[in-house]
């Protein structure tokens, strides 16, 4: 490779069926043998490589991006399938798939009519281990690429040391156990964007809150006459600190936070205590919601990679989430450039 990359994602590849159905079972998540029986009767089914690095990657890929994807895949005929699918859409792997084990994958079922989604997953015995830092050859990453997350892990952490162009993070939900937050601790005066949902941020709160607290599940070893903090559910909170409140706390420890709220669009904070809102962009005909974050993430980063203000590459990023609804499976169409 004779340039660093523009971008290097870090997560966990996989292989996705995503079915349109009439119905959804009684439980929105689950195995993945539970989503075999809506797969056979479903009206439509595509699949494709999964995970939020491996998307979010693609849509980087289609704007004319150098990319490459760093997370654990197989060498079982999943993993051939990721890294066949990647790379004639000219996303790297850094490192080769591990000999001998296998690959995560998932299923996601859309109702038809309401655009309502259930997870299933299958995380098999010998699934392939992250790559090692060591692994990684030095000219992949440097001064000029930005680094994307879409987990907390130990190789993540690695791979944001050094010179870099930016780092950010997708946060999906809260990082409960203290070994997570503890990471999260150190890894936020290093990034340049957390983007989060607003639940991920409710979720978070007893922390910010409490900078004490080292964990969000269970008594708080810090303050055990706290009791029990299971973290708090999306919506209006009925007491304590409200949403922009815990943006701005975020926002504080060093990185712009832009807190996604689905179909109400998203808000921006800085450190600097300047914050804004993203409106939605109009979605001509709701399909599947599912990958509209790794695309609105995709654009998000591209636009500031490049200088742009919040509020201008937002806007870029909420017309590719809207576009990435419009079609089944999380691939979507190319997104919004941000010249």
């Amino acid at each position: 490779m004779a340039t660093a990359l523009d971008f290097l994602l870090v997560g966990t590849p996989g292989w996705e069926v995503v079915a349109r159905v009439r119905d959804l079972p009684a439980r929105d998540m689950g195995p993945l043998r539970e989503a075999l029986p809506w797969i056979e009767e479903a009206d439509e089914v595509v699949e494709g490589p999964g995970g939020s690095a491996v998307v979010t990657a693609t849509h980087l890929a289609r704007l004319g991006r150098s990319v490459a994807v760093l997370g654990a895949l197989g060498d079982d005929e999943p993993g051939r399938r990721v890294a066949r699918w990647l790379a004639l859409r000219g996303v790297l792997l850094p490192c080769p798939p591990s000999e001998g084990r296998a690959t995560k994958r998932t299923a996601v079922l859309v109702h038809r009519d309401s655009g309502r989604v259930a997870f299933f997953a299958e995380v098999p015995r010998r699934m392939a281990p992250p790559p090692r830092i060591e692994d990684l050859a030095p000219d992949v990453r440097g001064p000029g690429t930005w680094v994307h997350l879409d987990h907390l892990s130990p190789l993540a952490e690695a791979v944001v040391q050094g010179p870099l162009a930016g780092a950010s993070l997708d946060l999906h939900d809260p990082p409960r156990r203290a070994p997570s937050l503890a990471r999260l601790r150190r890894l936020l005066p290093r990034l340049n964007l957390v983007q989060i949902r607003r639940s991920a941020l409710e979720g978070l709160a007893p922390w910010l809150e409490d900078p004490q607290r080292t964990s969000l599940s269970g008594p708080n070893p810090a303050n055990p006459a706290a009791g029990p903090c299971p973290g708090l559910p999306a919506g209006p909170r009925p007491e304590g600190s409200s949403l922009e409140d815990l943006a701005r706390a975020l926002a504080r420890q060093g990185p712009l936070v832009v807190v996604t709220e689905g179909h109400r669009g998203a808000r921006w904070f800085h450190a600097d205590g300047s914050s804004g809102s993203i409106p939605p962009s109009p979605v001509p005909r709701l399909v599947d919601p599912t990958g509209a974050g790794d695309a609105f993430a995709a654009v998000l980063i591209d636009g500031l990679s490049q200088g742009l203000p919040p509020s201008r590459t937002g806007a870029r990023a909420a017309q590719a989430a809207a576009r990435a609804c419009t079609l089944l499976g999380p691939w979507g169409p190319s997104p919004i450039s941000t010249p």
